[in-house]
Formats: C-alpha cells, sequence, structure tokens
C-alpha cells in the first residue's frame, strides 16, 4: 500500500510518536505496482481505521517502531456494494517504510 494523497497531518498531539506520519493519511492498495482503487485505508489517532471494508481497529506493534496489528473486515459488507456474505474480521501485520508511506502486509 501507498499514500494516495497527502492530507492534512492531524492537528491533534502526538500519541504514537513517529506513527503520526501514518495517521490521517489515506493508503491506497497496490498489488505488483498494480492500483485497487476500491480498496482504500486510513488510520486514526485513537487506533481505529475507517476502509473500504468498513471500519477496523489498529494496535502498536511492540517489537517493531514501523508494524502495527491490523484488525479490519475480510471484505467489503452488502451495504458497502460488497459481497452479500458476511465479513470476518481478520487479522493482519503491516510493516511500513522509514517514511510511513507505504507497507507491506501479510494475513
Amino acid at each position: 500500500c501507498e499514500v494516495q494523497s497527502q492530507v492534512g497531518k492531524s492537528l491533534l498531539p502526538g500519541l504514537q510518536g513517529e506513527r503520526d506520519e501514518m495517521l490521517s493519511e489515506w493508503y491506497a492498495w497496490f498489488t505488483d505496482s498494480l492500483w485497487h482503487s476500491e480498496e482504500m485505508i486510513e488510520f486514526h489517532k485513537d487506533g481505529t481505521i475507517a476502509s473500504t471494508r468498513g471500519p477496523g481497529n489498529w494496535r502498536v506493534d511492540k517489537t517493531n517502531s514501523h508494524s502495527i496489528w491490523l484488525d479490519w473486515p475480510s471484505h467489503r459488507p452488502a451495504a458497502l456494494g460488497g459481497s452479500s456474505e458476511p465479513p470476518t474480521m481478520q487479522t493482519w501485520f503491516l510493516q511500513f517504510d522509514p517514511l510511513y508511506s507505504k507497507f507491506a502486509a501479510a494475513a
């Protein structure tokens, strides 16, 4: 994933230190350099996320300052134009680059 466009930085005081760089940015999904515009995610300072799949949560990985754990829906629900199959929550591991401009993800 990479930052799709620069959005204004968070106005709240820094609660996550250097992770502030990833907050309030919309990340778009790329697979092998192909953009998947239907998959986007935004991380919030309070540990929640907004995504095209629906809401979720993130938490700090205590072993690596550039990694987080993400709990989010397995796919877009019918209410958001997705499958009629109810989504389940999945936990993914995200490793950011030093500038928090992109990350690699593993489910």
